[in-house]
């Protein structure tokens, strides 16, 4: 093979291994169980109300969090889409997600109307939660067109600030997910609602192992590239 071949030759993807694929499928099963059980329990009780917890467990425990698990740590999708269309993915599931989200936040601000509902643990976190996720979707644009702000700004900087502020959201978000399921509006039993506390913080776990570790080495990175360059 001559050097111009070399040099246009994209390089192959590798089949991922079978406990990868395994972890994959095992986290995104701790994501879909209790979304699932939370719909079926929301609907049996089903009222007006029942929207709120529909749009934001969906919003958040599911597509908030698969977004970020294609981008950075599924298997199958890593090994057969691009880096770039991967990027597209996440946005898709995080802005639609967000979208749900707002939708139940709006839904329990309309059904309170002036009873104080964002005085409670789980109002303050849904709001916070809910600015802060804005904020995080628009970093991202940011961070997907570093060249805006090249050379005043360097990229890494700039992606690791979406980074570690996604997975700080992401956090936050689940913890106003899960209190919820503490609160008087639970209909399901307390071992049900320790399940899904359960495999919510287990399938993020898995999730953010990844990105955790990416953003870990491209601090390292950044901080080696300025001691060189002092």
């Amino acid at each position: 093979m001559t050097i111009e071949q070399r040099s246009t030759t994209k390089p192959e993807k590798h089949t991922p291994s079978t406990i990868t694929i395994t972890i994959s499928v095992i986290t995104h099963l701790l994501l879909l169980a209790p979304v699932i059980y939370i719909i079926v329990l929301s609907a049996e009780t089903y009222n007006l109300f029942s929207w709120h917890p529909i749009l934001t467990t969906i919003g958040i425990g599911l597509l908030t969090l698969e977004a970020i698990f294609c981008v950075s740590g599924e298997a199958y999708v890593s090994s057969r889409i691009t880096r770039k269309n991967r990027i597209l993915i996440h946005w898709l599931l995080q802005s639609f997600g967000f979208g749900l989200m707002l939708a139940g936040v709006i839904i329990i601000i309309v059904m309170k109307g002036n009873r104080p509902h964002f005085k409670s643990v789980h109002g303050k976190l849904g709001l916070s939660a809910t600015i802060l996720c804005a904020i995080i979707l628009i970093s991202g644009i940011l961070a997907d067109n570093t060249k805006w702000f090249y050379p005043r700004i360097r990229p890494i900087t700039i992606k690791i600030i979406h980074a570690v502020g996604g997975m700080l959201v992401t956090i936050i978000l689940l913890a106003a997910l899960i209190n919820g399921t503490y609160t008087h509006w639970w209909p399901g039993t307390i071992v049900g609602r320790d399940l899904t506390f359960a495999s919510f913080v287990i399938g993020t776990f898995f999730i953010m192992i990844k990105p955790i570790l990416g953003a870990a080495s491209r601090i390292k990175f950044m901080f080696r590239k300025t001691s060189s360059n002092t």
